[in-house]
């Protein structure tokens, strides 16, 4: 019975990675493949612009400044839900707003973002991001 529902358990995750990949692309990285019967799509989550990167003796971060400060937030986010600290959904959208207002601002050439500025509204969008997506998907 047992090898039974292994087969059919990776046979099923086998499925999975046939339809979604991780990949790593020297001039969008990371990259997420995802494969349908009709269409295949990539999700760069980086643009890896220099000029909108930190650098570490001489090194560009692999993400730019904002992906960074994203990144950060949605780790930051688990730790803190990890805790049973759980903020207020209401709490999240605010978080996100700067981000968003930022986002589009700069899209419209309103002003340019420093990468400092990039960074922090990174951080509270990650985590606002992470606390949105738990209330959706794990309450």
């Amino acid at each position: 019975m047992a090898s039974i529902h292994s087969f059919y358990e990776n046979e099923t995750i086998s499925k999975i990675n046939s339809i979604i990949s991780f990949s790593f692309n020297s001039h969008y990285w990371p990259v997420i493949t995802v494969k349908t019967e009709k269409r295949t799509f990539f999700l760069c989550f980086c643009h890896r612009r220099a000029d909108r990167s930190f650098f570490l003796k001489g090194r560009q971060f692999p993400l730019c400044s904002r992906c960074t400060g994203i990144l950060t937030g949605c780790v930051t986010a688990i730790v803190f839900t990890t805790l049973s600290w759980i903020p207020d959904p209401s709490a999240s959208v605010v978080l996100l707003a700067p981000l968003v207002f930022d986002g589009i601002g700069q899209a419209l050439g309103l002003w340019t973002s420093t990468n400092v500025r990039r960074l922090i509204t990174g951080i509270l969008g990650g985590f606002a991001i992470w606390t949105i997506a738990w209330y959706i998907f794990l309450l």
